[in-house]
């Protein structure tokens, strides 16, 4: 099913997980965004990436992360081929983003090789609410 996410992508919102696509999310409600891969090759230097898509619209989407060895949460870099990896991305739905569903595409981004690392696509609903306490 195209809408389940892969088993090692966990998405949480204020640390309620989702469970399938679309998970909703809130403006001012940080979400996170967990992996868990093999990594494929060498990697130093690598930075996470988002692309926000509503109405054929692409925007890249603000991360406040530009170095990817800061959301390492089981090993820091350089990371050798093959290493499990634990990785980790706290991001906020922007207050401007009206209710609706959005395909956010993140992408791991080898800079060393320009070429991405781990990508993965999956949709949010964004919905108007107070956060989840």
């Amino acid at each position: 099913n195209k809408n389940l996410l892969l088993p090692n992508t966990t998405i949480s919102i204020n640390s309620l997980v989702c469970s399938e696509t679309p998970c909703t999310c809130i403006p001012g409600c940080p979400f996170k965004l967990h992996l868990e891969f093999d990594s494929p090759r060498y990697l130093e230097h690598f930075k996470p990436d988002i692309i926000a898509t509503y109405a054929g619209i692409k925007l890249d989407y603000p991360l406040g992360q530009d170095d990817g060895c800061d959301g390492l949460l089981n090993t820091q870099c350089p990371i050798v081929e093959n290493e499990p990896i634990k990785y980790e991305v706290t991001m906020n739905v922007l207050s401007f983003f009206p209710e609706v569903t959005v395909s956010l595409n993140f992408t791991l981004q080898d800079l060393d090789a320009d070429e991405p690392v781990v990508c993965i696509l999956f949709d949010i609903n964004v919905k108007k609410m107070n956060c989840p306490a």
